[in-house]
């Protein structure tokens, strides 16, 4: 990774943690929830630490890097960006989150519908990969079902 991408790296991992610990010292406002293993509190703060441990270790490592010297940008990066394939993919989450919003699909078949077509998306339409598309589809979306409803006791659409 070239210095410039390795300080850009350093920037969004602080920011991050910033934007963390905002939320984490906002979240001590907010009272128990109802339900306790989720609520108005206990979630917040745990994506709050979690990001802050990940972008911790991210941005340790890019200064590690900033501090040895970073590598001059390479000739061939190894990838061919896509932003359209970004921008198809935005699409197809605002289409599922309007599906189970509009009442057109509920929770499981949306998720398996959503994670099958954008994982066989980014798969470049293979079908060798199908199958286990597929598997992973229809396990998580089930399973996650399973783990909102009996179990964080989560009412999903």
């Amino acid at each position: 990774m070239d210095r410039n991408a390795t300080r850009w790296e350093f920037g969004t991992g602080a920011a991050a943690i910033a934007i963390a610990a905002a939320f984490l010292w906002d979240s001590r406002k907010l009272g128990p929830g109802i339900f306790e293993p989720i609520g108005p509190a206990p979630v917040p703060r745990a994506v709050a630490w979690i990001v802050i441990a990940l972008a911790g270790a991210m941005t340790l490592r890019a200064g590690w890097r900033l501090a040895q010297g970073a590598a001059p940008p390479p000739d061939d990066p190894g990838y061919v960006p896509r932003p359209w394939a970004a921008a198809a993919l935005m699409a197809g989450t605002c289409a599922y989150v309007a599906a189970m919003g509009l009442g057109v699909a509920s929770y499981a078949p949306a998720t398996i519908a959503f994670l099958a077509l954008s994982i066989w998306f980014l798969a470049d339409f293979r079908r060798a990969a199908l199958p286990a598309i597929l598997a992973i589809a229809v396990v998580l979306g089930f399973g996650l079902r399973h783990v909102f409803t009996k179990i964080l006791v989560t009412d999903l659409p």
